[in-house]
């Protein structure tokens, strides 16, 4: 999705010259703020509106980066798997996961919640937006978590 952007949406076919952006992007969550800035450099692309984890499960600060994209995640949350379609699952349609284990961006099935401090630690991001993100923002990505 991301090269096919990047060329403008023409088909990509073998053989044929390609564009291949050499932009690295970051992704600055602040905590106060409860917002994502999705960045190039200093430029701010888009900000998000998220939800951060709640007074028990705090959300950690520091520099992280994306390890893992799972579009339709599956939750692992006290020793039950939780499927993807289940109302269940607070994961939503995607999860970046970060190297901090346990930990990602994803989207949410409350979406109530964005704005507040909901989570068990993790970011929580509207669906429609945590998917814009997943067809842009490569694993390797840096992610800043400030308060």
């Amino acid at each position: 999705e991301w090269l096919k952007r990047a060329n403008e949406n023409k088909l990509l076919v073998e053989g044929e010259q390609i564009k291949v952006p050499k932009i690295s992007y970051t992704l600055v969550v602040s905590k106060k703020q409860r917002k994502l800035f999705w960045k190039r450099g200093n430029e701010i692309i888009k900000a998000y509106p998220v939800s951060i984890g709640h007074r028990n499960t705090r959300t950690p600060v520091g520099e992280f980066k994306i390890i893992e994209k799972i579009p339709h995640p599956t939750w692992y949350h006290m020793k039950k798997v939780i499927a993807p379609d289940s109302p269940k699952n607070l994961l939503g349609t995607r999860w970046f996961g970060l190297d901090h284990k346990g930990y990602g961006i994803h989207g949410t099935r409350d979406p109530k919640s964005i704005g507040e401090a909901a989570s068990h630690g993790c970011i929580r991001m509207f669906n429609h937006d945590v998917e814009e993100l997943f067809d842009w923002v490569p694993v390797g990505t840096q992610v800043i978590i400030q308060n």
